[in-house]
């Protein structure tokens, strides 16, 4: 197999276009010890069509968005929604403390 060329890219959005135009992406390792692999173009895919969801939801270029979700594939394609359109991502952690709760309420 011939090693990619290295991309380079000025963002990380321009990053992720050029890499979706390879057979490469990303592998998530599941606790039942399955592997799932997406690739950056389907990443791609996939973020427009959430930022599309996320734009008809009236979100828009730097509003806020909490990201609470179980899986990682699934946050990683929201989060990449999140830069492709300019929205601040928070990504929120499965703590159920005081503290936490407090943390999302300043927010």
């Amino acid at each position: 197999m011939r090693a990619q060329p290295l991309l380079i890219a000025r963002t990380l959005v321009d990053g992720l276009v050029e890499a979706a135009k390879i057979n490469q992406g990303i592998y998530f390792v599941r606790s039942n010890d399955n592997v799932e692999f997406l690739s950056y173009k389907s990443l791609l895919e996939k973020s427009l069509n959430v930022l599309y969801n996320m734009r008809e939801q009236g979100i828009n270029k730097g509003d806020k968005v909490i990201i609470h979700v179980y899986d990682n594939s699934d946050f990683i394609v929201v989060f990449w929604a999140c830069l492709f359109g300019g929205i601040v991502a928070i990504p929120l952690s499965n703590s159920n403390t005081k503290e936490s709760h407090r943390a999302v309420i300043k927010l």
